[in-house]
């Protein structure tokens, strides 16, 4: 006649017991998981945009890009530095051949008929 140790049954309900444990606190760690995801998606964008308007806002601020004090009719509107629309072309000081040279860096929003910012990163002149 065998006889099972008093303490069998009881090792294998805490063994499940820990399991069952570890996997439901694992599950809760997931859904936290979850819902921050979803809280937060989009934001990282919306963080990227506010950042590049910032910039652009606070550069002529610093003194890094200017606007000429000139008319902005007599202005390519595209740049931030005032460039004669007349010119046949600019080119970036020490670059190029010219006629028209200007110097850096150079806020390029919408055409860039100048090709001042040939990566399109919206800085020319760098």
């Amino acid at each position: 006649m065998s006889t099972i140790p008093r303490d069998a049954p009881h090792r294998n309900d805490r063994k499940e017991r820990r399991e069952r444990l570890r996997r439901e606190r694992d599950e809760r760690r997931a859904q936290r998981g979850r819902e921050a995801t979803r809280r937060d998606k989009g934001l990282g964008f919306a963080y990227l945009i506010a950042i590049f308007a910032a910039v652009l806002l606070l550069l002529p601020l610093s003194g890094l890009i200017s606007r000429d004090e000139r008319d902005p009719a007599e202005c390519v509107p595209s740049y931030s530095k005032c460039l004669d629309p007349e010119a046949s072309d600019y080119d970036c000081e020490g670059e190029g051949d010219g006629p028209r040279y200007t110097t850096g860096p150079i806020v390029v929003t919408g055409a860039d008929p100048f090709r001042l910012d040939p990566d399109e990163d919206g800085f020319g002149c760098i």
